[in-house]
């Protein structure tokens, strides 16, 4: 490979990293999978040095940026999933890039010693609040030729005073030392710092900096801010630890997990809290946070062979891959069917167990058409009469329920799955599975109810899943106002969730009469959609906005090709049921030609009749 020395060039994978501001790794995994356009001065030789051009990669960046997905094997949108071993609503998540402008090198490199932040709370089980939030800002700080961090807390040393600052600062050759305090009440947690002058000791700024314990990790990037406006670096801070949830549960346990981690070449070996903190990063959705849970679990399981829950957040993470298409291979759900069984040798009869099982076997047979339907129905009966109420377990129970209604049109199958699902509602409102539960309230008529369940998730849900949900109630209860103001709001948002908007706005305009609303909402989709995307049920929503323009042919063609699809014949019954709600479809309904798509098959009551 020839070098074109007339253009800007990022000459090893640390530069590339830098340049778009993420981990070696994850550009590793991009070149690989996405196309990253790096070379090596040797193509034959997989040592030879990398590099690549700036004007590529940036191009690139935009590509990818349009779609706002970053998926090798196509986009997909399917609604009806499992994650996360949980329950599940339906978006397929997505990788967003955000570009920023490389540093440049101006004048000399500052250097800032970062103390271990002082716990001023008594128990010292909140110990850990303050070391995580100190490694937070250690990580945040830094500023590539600008500004270096010395992680002065590794050594366990906090200067109290002006003296050992200056002595620290000595020491560690530092131009400025970092010290404060950490005071944890309820609900707030307040981190006071102060910059020191390592020549003479003197604070040339100090602060406090307030939020709510469950935004504990939204301080450290402010701090960092801070301190690059004092010390005029341009650049800003790039908030890599900035995790924040509304869940103070998750963030609990992510806090605790990095704390053991960050301990653990001091003999610290927990693997209870390696498990929550990856339980925390299972949880949000991303390959990268997918990868980072496959680890804790990996090393927990390590540290412990006989630790069954490490087993099985494993075989989630392998099940995740596939449940969100980042890798669709079944090879990864044998994989996770090893580490169950392995599991159930250990500790036989967990809720969890079967919970990951379930949702295992539901994938095969959903995305793979393996024939374990039948061992499915076997698990949910054994976990049934095995274990009591558990919130993920009966989350999983019911989504079990509300699949074999759409197979079979048993109205008791939709029942149960009600009643399995409101159980782990109550066990558990804040967990974002409860999205099916809202959907299947919907189904039911209970709008009322499934907005409250929406304004539950709300307060949690980083997904947006929750309020994509609110608009599609307000549409199929016929508050078409309100439903377009929560579609609208979404047209900013991911690729996924602006073409779902899409199709619900021209629904809502063909319902409305404005048929060059909806034909232009249409055009704008198929001007957005890659070649590669695929979105789920196109044909039902492009049946709807053809039967609201009174196009009943097209929309009766349209509806019955996406009815007779073999896929879509496994939930027949839950999109009969969308269909029903749907007030676009009133007039084609009494249509014989209408009617004769579904007289084959209608809803029974406990046992399989025809109409």
């Amino acid at each position: 490979m020839v070098l074109d020395s007339g253009r800007e060039i990022l000459g090893s994978w640390k530069q590339i990293a830098q340049y778009l501001h993420r981990e070696v790794r994850t550009c590793y995994r991009w070149a690989r999978e996405l196309g990253l356009p790096v070379y090596r001065i040797d193509d034959k030789s997989p040592k030879s040095k990398v590099f690549a051009y700036k004007d590529e990669i940036d191009k690139w960046l935009e590509e990818k940026a349009r779609y706002q997905a970053l998926l090798k094997n196509g986009v997909h949108m399917k609604r009806r999933l499992i994650y996360g071993g949980l329950s599940l609503f339906a978006m397929l998540s997505v990788i967003a890039i955000a570009k920023w402008q490389p540093f440049t090198s101006s004048g000399r490199t500052i250097s800032v010693a970062v103390a271990s932040l002082k716990s001023l709370d008594s128990s010292e089980n909140d110990e850990y609040i303050s070391e995580v939030l100190t490694r937070a800002i250690a990580e945040n700080l830094p500023v590539p030729d600008k500004l270096r961090v010395i992680p002065a807390f590794s050594i366990r040393r906090s200067p109290e005073n002006f003296g050992d600052a200056e002595k620290l600062g000595d020491e560690l050759n530092a131009d400025y030392v970092l010290r404060g305090e950490v005071k944890k009440g309820n609900p707030k947690i307040q981190v006071s710092v102060e910059l020191v002058r390592a020549n003479g000791g003197s604070i040339i700024w100090a602060a406090p900096f307030l939020e709510p314990v469950e935004r504990a990790l939204a301080i450290p990037p402010s701090i960092c801010a801070a301190i690059h406006k004092v010390l005029k670096i341009s650049g800003g801070t790039l908030a890599r630890n900035n995790i924040y949830t509304k869940d103070y549960r998750a963030l609990d346990s992510y806090l605790k997990g990095d704390f053991i981690l960050g301990r653990l070449n001091s003999g610290s070996d927990d693997p209870w809290q390696l498990y929550h903190q990856g339980e925390y990063y299972t949880g949000r959705f991303t390959p990268e946070a997918n990868e980072l849970a496959i680890k804790l679990f990996s090393q927990a399981k390590e540290i412990d062979p006989t630790f069954v829950l490490a087993y099985i957040g494993l075989a989630s993470c392998y099940a995740n891959y596939v449940n969100f298409n980042w890798q669709f291979d079944i090879s990864w759900l044998n994989k996770a069917e090893e580490l169950l069984v392995k599991a159930r040798v250990l500790a036989p009869d967990l809720p969890e167990y079967y919970g990951a099982l379930i949702t295992v076997r539901i994938l095969k047979e959903a995305g793979f058409s393996e024939d374990v339907w039948t061992s499915v129905e076997e698990l949910v009966a054994e976990a049934v009469k095995r274990c009591g109420s558990h919130a993920r377990l009966d989350s999983i129970i019911g989504y079990f329920y509300y699949k074999k209604f759409g197979r079979e049109g048993d109205t008791g199958d939709f029942r149960m799955a009600l009643e399995y699902k409101e159980r782990s509602f109550w066990l558990d409102p804040y967990d974002i599975g409860n999205v099916i539960y809202a959907g299947i309230l919907l189904l039911d008529k209970e709008f009322a109810k499934a907005l409250e369940v929406c304004d539950i998730l709300e307060k949690v849900d980083e997904t947006r899943m929750s309020r994509f949900l609110r608009g599609e109630i307000y549409y199929y209860m016929g508050d078409f106002d309100r439903s377009r103001s929560v579609f609208e709001q979404l047209l900013d948002d991911s690729l996924e969730y602006k073409i779902g908007a899409l199709y619900y706005l021209a629904m809502i305009s063909a319902g409305q009469g404005e048929a060059s609303k909806a034909k232009k909402n249409i055009e704008e989709i198929e001007y957005l959609s890659p070649a590669e995307f695929v979105y789920f049920e196109k044909e039902l929503k492009l049946a709807s906005i053809w039967a609201g323009l009174g196009e009943n042919v097209l929309a009766q063609a349209t509806l019955e090709a996406f009815l007779q699809n073999s896929g879509n014949q496994k939930d027949f019954y839950i999109f009969k049921k969308y269909i029903d709600l749907d007030d676009n479809f009133r007039q084609m309904r009494q249509d014989n030609a209408f009617k004769e798509i579904f007289n084959f098959k209608g809803e029974t009551n406990g046992k399989k009749q025809n109409n």
